[in-house]
């Protein structure tokens, strides 16, 4: 984990309020499914280009347990 409170290089190297787009994925942290991407503007443009890549997943609750916050 990176950044004092977890958030990544970004915040690691202080560039966070640079950042346009942050995406993460639960594969791999949280040995469950799926991803993540939160941000600004730009999250319309990543909405619109990537749209025929989102394919959406079965999300069993035993994969979603693992992410839901506590």
């Amino acid at each position: 984990m990176l950044g004092a409170t977890g958030r990544g290089l970004a915040e690691a190297v202080g560039v966070e309020d640079d950042v346009d787009i942050i995406v993460g994925t639960f594969s791999k942290s949280l040995a469950s499914i799926g991803g993540f991407a939160v941000g600004s503007e730009a999250m319309e443009v990543l909405r619109y280009g990537s749209r025929p890549y989102i394919l959406p997943p079965l999300l069993l609750r035993p994969a979603l347990r693992p992410c839901a916050r506590r």
